[in-house]
């Protein structure tokens, strides 16, 4: 098994999301309590609410979905994310979130 998956480099960003699948839309919303709050139209079974995040927070960050992982919570709404070659902070004060 390759190890590079589980090292953090000191370009890569952690993100606390909590996600809320089944809304209406799939959306970006406010940075609440120390993590990023999305909302996403797929339902929670097999995986499809979690490529659904990938593919939103790669939009989101403009990232390839390859950059974006899930490092825990893949069955919770609570998840930790790795953005590869992204500083989380700085695009959220861009976006006015921070």
């Amino acid at each position: 098994m390759n190890n590079q998956r589980n090292f953090i480099r000191h370009d890569d960003s952690i993100l606390f999301v909590s996600a809320k699948p089944r809304a209406s839309k799939d959306e970006v919303g406010d940075f609440v309590d120390g993590a990023l709050h999305v909302k996403l139209r797929a339902l929670p079974e097999k995986g499809s609410a979690n490529e659904a995040l990938i593919a939103l927070l790669a939009d989101y960050f403009d990232l390839a979905k390859s950059d974006v992982e899930i490092l825990s919570g893949g069955g919770s709404k609570k998840k930790k994310i790795r953005l590869r070659g992204c500083s989380v902070s700085h695009i959220l004060q861009q976006k006015g979130l921070l």
